[in-house]
């Protein structure tokens, strides 16, 4: 998989009141435009980061691994 910018995600977006992903997706660009869509991002800023995960929704963020394995399946 390439780089994923956020027109790709604009492109991509689904319907949806969150999109959960994980750190890998940590990414401004990818934020900024889901948010635009009214979309609520719950994505784990990484390690570095300066604005930390005090506004992350944890319980939330959990259902992401269920999801996973239901599709792995």
């Amino acid at each position: 998989m390439g780089i994923i910018d956020g027109s790709y995600v604009k492109a991509h977006l689904p319907d949806a009141k969150a999109i959960v992903a994980d750190k890998g997706y940590d990414n401004e660009c990818i934020r900024e435009q889901i948010t635009k869509k009214g979309v609520r991002a719950v994505i784990p800023r990484k390690r570095n980061s300066l604005k930390g995960n005090a506004d992350m929704d944890w319980s939330l963020y959990r259902y992401r691994h269920l999801v996973e394995m239901l599709l792995l399946d």
